[in-house]
């Protein structure tokens, strides 16, 4: 295996200037107050990459002389079920109109769909190569880290978001101890934040120059811990296995810089951050945040909010589907936060397993398709890690872990004679 395998790979700055804003505007959604929800920035984002695409490459993607065959052929996999579970939430929905109430299952569907399965087809046409996407993605999570820190440590910003952007979450700007982002917070901007640890892990052991990558790691590691607990421990689960990869397939000198820079690095980020934390009240703050309650331990916070969430009991409703996510159909009540039980009481029991399955099927298969090792490591790691995430909150319909998934395994085995000009 070439060291440094990322080094031949061009990214021109102009070409990824653009890539950045893509990148995130689609895995953020930003959405500043009085603009409709249908023209948040990731729907824009999609109705770009829907329009470039049908306009510039369909006749590519569709010619015989298109021969990256695993993408074509897991693109149309992907549709095929993002199709099938969309037709039957339809069909489901009709026939439980009026019988229920609750968060209808059916627009998340829709979304899985367009935003899932055609938009990481539209996608890989708007990068030549594995080392653009994985640097857009870098710059992209360095910002929204860098937007966190200063919401975190500065009033005048969190009063600024707050005023301008709207946030799905439990709590506004103002109300919460934790960090928020600019279209992101609590655990969803958390596991946002982890994913763009991988393409930055896969940077430092790629690239022969990857002191920045180091840097920009721990700063997003930092923000990930100001956020929420469940990116920043995949993260530093992450960094122990990128450790044990560069000292495996790595020079002298990304050695040496990891153990010198990451130290040093570790070290005066976490000293600033006992200062600024050294008021009383404001360490409290962090306290809580170090404590790590969302992670499954018997006595923290989040396993006990989930034991005592209603979910409803296997039935025919249930294993057919209810149509809502969450709420009440026929006295049956599910008020679960597990991306699990949640399409098990809106698509039912038969087509949640079903589609978890194909999609966790399908993620393994691309896994194992790729040639380079440690991409196929690390996106392993984060194949194993959105399993386990989506048994805390429902990841995959908020759709930016399966793009950062799936766009990485193709753009990985990418044919030099499919590159855009």
């Amino acid at each position: 295996m070439n060291r440094y395998f990322l080094d031949d790979q061009k990214a021109p700055l102009k070409k990824l200037i653009w890539q950045i804003f893509f990148v995130f505007f689609f895995v953020y959604e930003v959405q500043p107050f009085g603009v409709p929800d249908m023209l948040t920035s990731r729907k824009i984002v999609f109705y770009i990459a829907g329009f470039t695409f049908i306009t510039r490459f369909l006749k590519r993607f569709n010619s015989k002389t298109f021969d990256d065959v695993n993408f074509k052929r897991t693109s149309k996999k992907l549709i095929s079920i993002g199709f099938v579970v969309f037709l039957w939430q339809t069909l489901i929905t009709l026939l439980h109109s009026g019988t229920g109430s609750g968060q209808p299952m059916w627009g998340k569907t829709l979304l899985f769909l367009l935003l899932t399965s055609f938009f990481c087809t539209f996608s890989y046409f708007f990068f030549n190569n594995i080392k653009q996407f994985l640097l857009a993605m870098f710059y992209a999570t360095v910002i929204q880290s860098v937007i966190c820190i200063a919401d975190f440590f500065s009033f005048e910003v969190k009063v600024f978001l707050y005023n301008h952007f709207m946030v799905d979450a439990n709590f506004g700007y103002l109300s919460s101890s934790r960090a928020y982002g600019l279209g992101a917070a609590e655990s969803l901007l958390a596991i946002n934040l982890f994913l763009g640890l991988v393409p930055t892990a896969i940077l430092i052991i790629g690239c022969s120059k990857n002191v920045f990558y180091i840097l920009g790691y721990i700063a997003i590691l930092f923000a990930a811990l100001l956020v929420g607990s469940t990116g920043f421990i995949l993260g530093i689960l992450l960094l122990i296995l990128t450790i044990g990869l560069v000292f495996i397939y790595g020079s002298f000198y990304q050695k040496s810089s990891l153990a010198i820079i990451g130290t040093v690095g570790f070290f005066i980020l976490f000293s600033l951050a006992a200062v600024f934390f050294s008021d009383i009240e404001e360490f409290g703050n962090f306290h809580k945040i170090l404590a790590f309650q969302e992670v499954g331990i018997e006595n923290q916070n989040t396993v006990h909010t989930l034991r005592e969430q209603a979910v409803a009991p296997i039935c025919l409703h249930t294993l057919l589907g209810t149509s809502y996510y969450r709420g009440t159909v026929d006295g049956l009540t599910t008020m679960s936060d597990t991306g699990y039980l949640q399409s098990y009481f809106g698509n039912g029991l038969i087509l949640t397993l079903v589609f978890y399955f194909y999609l966790y099927r399908l993620m393994f298969i691309n896994v194992r398709y790729i040639k380079n090792r440690v991409i196929c490591i690390l996106l392993g790691f984060l194949f194993l890690s959105i399993v386990f995430a989506e048994g805390k909150e429902p990841y995959i319909y908020h759709y930016g872990n399966t793009f950062v998934f799936f766009l990485a395994c193709f753009l990985s085995n990418k044919p030099h004679k499919q590159l855009i000009k």
